[in-house]
C-alpha cells in the first residue's frame, strides 16, 4: 500500500506586476513546507511501528527457533535489535491512548523496554507528560540504575575479595631487647650479671634487661659478693 504526502506546494518565484517575491516570503514558505513533511514524516514513523512490530511478530511466531534474525537480516537488512524494537514498540502500543502513538519513535522505544519504570508508564498513559519531560524521567531512572548496579559489583567484589591486613590494627609482636634472655634461666643470667658486675659491664647490661630480669641479676650480684 503506497503512502502519500498531502499534495505538495511547489516552492516557486510568484510574480506579481513583474516583481518577484522578496527572500523573507520564499523562506518564510519553505519552513511552512519542511513543518509539513516533518509532520507527515513523523506519522508515517510512527504508523509503521505498530504496524511492522506486528508483522514481525507474526513471521516470528511462523519460523523456526532461531531462525528469526537470520531471516530478518536476509529479508528486511535490520538486526536483531532493530526488529526486537519493533515488537516491542508495537506491543506496547496496543491498547494505549492515540497521544502515546503520537510520541518520538525514541520515546516509544525506551517505554517498551523492560526497564521503564511502571508508575512513568502509567503517567504517559494517563497524559498530561511532554516528550521533554517523558525523556527526562527516563535519563534519571537509567542513571538511578546504573548507580544502584554498579554499588551492587563493587559489594559482590568486596565479599570475595579477602580483608587486607592494616598494619596499625594488627602490630607485630615486639621482639624482645635480649635474643637470649626468654631461653636462658634466671640463674645463668645471674651469672653472666656477675661476671659483667666484675669487668665493670654491669651497668649497661641492667639497662638492656627487663624489671624481672634486673632483679634476678642483682640478686646474683649480690650474692656473688657475699662469697
Amino acid at each position: 500500500m503506497a503512502i502519500s504526502i498531502s499534495n505538495p506546494k511547489p516552492l516557486r518565484r510568484a510574480q506579481a506586476g513583474g516583481v518577484s517575491d522578496s527572500p523573507e516570503v520564499m523562506v518564510n514558505a519553505r519552513c511552512s513546507r519542511l513543518d509539513e513533511i516533518a509532520a507527515a514524516a513523523r506519522g508515517i514513523m510512527r504508523s509503521s511501528i505498530r504496524d511492522l512490530g506486528a508483522l514481525l511478530r507474526e513471521a516470528k511466531a511462523l519460523l523456526p527457533h532461531g531462525k528469526f534474525e537470520g531471516w530478518a537480516r536476509r529479508e528486511l537488512g535490520v538486526s536483531l535489535r532493530s526488529a526486537e524494537n519493533y515488537m516491542a514498540a508495537s506491543a506496547f502500543l496496543e491498547g494505549k491512548p492515540e497521544t502515546v502513538s503520537h510520541l518520538p519513535p525514541s520515546v516509544i522505544y525506551k517505554l517498551a523496554a523492560p526497564s521503564a519504570p511502571p508508575e512513568l508508564v502509567a503517567d504517559v498513559v494517563a497524559g498530561g507528560l511532554d516528550p521533554l519531560e517523558i525523556k527526562k524521567r527516563l535519563n534519571d531512572a537509567a542513571h538511578a540504575r546504573w548507580r544502584a548496579e554498579w554499588h551492587a559489583r563493587v559489594e559482590a567484589r568486596t565479599q570475595k575479595r579477602p580483608p587486607r591486613r592494616v598494619a596499625h590494627l594488627h602490630p607485630p609482636e615486639p621482639e624482645p631487647a635480649v635474643a637470649h634472655a626468654a631461653s636462658n634461666p634466671p640463674a645463668e643470667l645471674a651469672k653472666l650479671a656477675a661476671r659483667l658486675f666484675e669487668s665493670g659491664l654491669a651497668r649497661d647490661v641492667l639497662e638492656i634487661l627487663s624489671n624481672a630480669e634486673r632483679r634476678t641479676a642483682l640478686a646474683g650480684l649480690l650474692a656473688e659478693r657475699d662469697r
